[in-house]
């Protein structure tokens, strides 16, 4: 079985701004893995962030992380609502 825990951080202007909880792979699929992390949108400002998906081998003994630049939007107002 797998030791693999997955993690997302936000950072804006290189600071942490959110981090979830690690989440750990309970299925290994050849070099492809699904990953079921939560992201709460809302408690973020909107603006331009730079994701991280950090990945944690425990019996390998590996780190790996991906960053990827991203844009969170302000919320849509409600239709037939005006703003």
């Amino acid at each position: 079985m797998p030791s693999v825990l997955a993690s997302l951080q936000f950072f804006r202007e290189n600071v942490k701004a959110f981090e979830t909880e690690s989440a750990r792979v309970s299925k290994a699929s050849g070099t492809r893995t699904p990953i079921d992390l939560s992201v709460p949108l809302a408690s973020l400002q909107p603006g331009r962030y730079t994701v991280q998906l950090s990945v944690v081998d425990e019996i390998g003994r590996k780190f790996a992380f991906v960053r990827s630049p991203i844009v969170i939007l302000e919320p849509r107002a409600a239709e037939g609502r005006l703003p």
